[in-house]
């Protein structure tokens, strides 16, 4: 049992397949909500911690929490910042996608795959929460859903070792003074060609030359 885990080992696998559920629903929603003006959705730390406590819901006693201590990564050099520089981190990152609003989708999905990855806010349920949070902006940035499915995000979870090479490839150019999500970029557009090319199969669609 993991620390601050408040329900059994044998309930979190169900647990984690409801909030997921739980958690699309209100990704969907808020995207629909902001189709109009996505102004209207706040994308800023309240919001990421909402979809955390969605995602960890009857799991964890820190549900929708920001970390007040130590965290580590597993199979990543990487060491993410004291807790109390966390809520500094996660204004500067919203500070960008506000700032940047005008980049392409995938360049925002991105980035906060890769930076809320970095800032790792939570004690844990940071990679389900990220997702969220970087689906959402792509959602709301491109101003429909594209369809279809498993969505480009979900098919992270079946590329692991490329989505972690891309996350060590903009931690070592952030190393180096330069922000670089390229390589991230690069296989958010992979997947998400995967994610239409399922739907152009599934409904037999035919694509004139």
């Amino acid at each position: 049992m993991e620390d601050g885990q408040i329900c059994g080992d044998d309930e979190v696998l169900a647990l984690q397949n409801r909030n997921a559920v739980l958690q699309s629903d209100e990704i969907r929603r808020l995207a629909t909500l902001g189709r109009p003006d996505p102004s209207i959705v706040r994308i800023d730390t309240e919001l990421l911690c909402s979809l955390h406590r969605l995602a960890t819901a009857d799991i964890f006693e820190f549900s929708g929490q920001v970390r007040n201590g130590p965290v580590g990564i597993g199979g990543t050099t990487h060491r993410p910042p004291p807790a109390e520089d966390v809520p500094g981190h996660l204004d500067d990152m919203f500070r960008y996608i506000a700032d940047n609003w005008d980049a392409k989708p995938l360049h925002l999905c991105s980035y906060l795959l890769w930076r809320c990855n970095w800032i790792h806010p939570f004690f844990n349920g940071n990679g389900r929460t990220t997702r969220g949070i970087a689906y959402l902006t792509f959602l709301l940035r491109l101003g429909y859903e594209p369809g279809g499915g498993p969505t480009f995000i979900d098919m992270i979870s079946d590329h692991q070792p490329i989505y972690y090479a891309a996350l060590d490839a903009a931690d070592a150019a952030w190393a180096a003074g330069r922000l670089d999500v390229s390589a991230m970029e690069t296989k958010c557009s992979e997947l998400l060609a995967t994610q239409i090319r399922k739907i152009i199969s599934d409904t037999g669609m035919q694509l004139k030359r």
